[in-house]
């Protein structure tokens, strides 16, 4: 297996990381601003990206109040089907909550989609593998979110949870 590089996204990157998220993660249900302070990093195999991840730097989390910031809000991580197994998705996790430790971020939070027909966490093993642990779950989460139906309750708006997942010292 070719070796997957982990490097910072570009804003050349953006066509190629919006069809991987809209195929792994669903259209309308992710966003990246790249000029948001944090992290923002894909995963490249023979010159191709396979895998993306992005953190903001938040001073707080209201659904997390015992964090104390400022924090690595991991918001999304998306890996194509080809790539995954490879560990390519909990490098890219510990990479971005590197680059925030280095900006000054002292936790980290991420939401973790609960897949409300399934019970499945995909984000689970990862985050727990990267030092997280399981704070809570929050159902309803996604609640407020607008757009197109949710790829996995196929709700409007979607009614799946998340687990809140932390990780108190980076």
């Amino acid at each position: 297996m070719p070796d997957v590089i982990i490097r910072p996204m570009t804003t050349a990157d953006l066509p190629t990381v919006s069809a991987l998220l809209n195929a792994t993660l669903g259209a309308g249900f992710w966003d990246i601003d790249l000029n948001s302070p944090g992290s923002h990093q894909v995963a490249e195999r023979d010159d191709t990206v396979v895998g993306v991840a992005s953190a903001i730097l938040a001073s707080e989390l209201a659904e997390a109040p015992s964090l104390h910031g400022p924090i690595s809000h991991l918001r999304i991580v998306g890996v194509c089907a080809d790539a995954r197994g490879l560990g390519v998705a909990t490098r890219l996790v510990e990479t971005v909550n590197e680059s925030c430790a280095r900006l000054g971020a002292v936790s980290s939070a991420a939401f973790a989609w609960v897949y409300r027909n399934t019970g499945r966490c995909a984000l689970a093993g990862v985050l727990l593998r990267s030092g997280y642990a399981r704070e809570r779950r929050i159902e309803g989460f996604y609640a407020g979110a607008s757009g197109p139906p949710c790829p996995a309750c196929h709700q409007t708006p979607c009614i799946c949870a998340a687990d809140l997942y932390v990780k108190r010292v980076l």
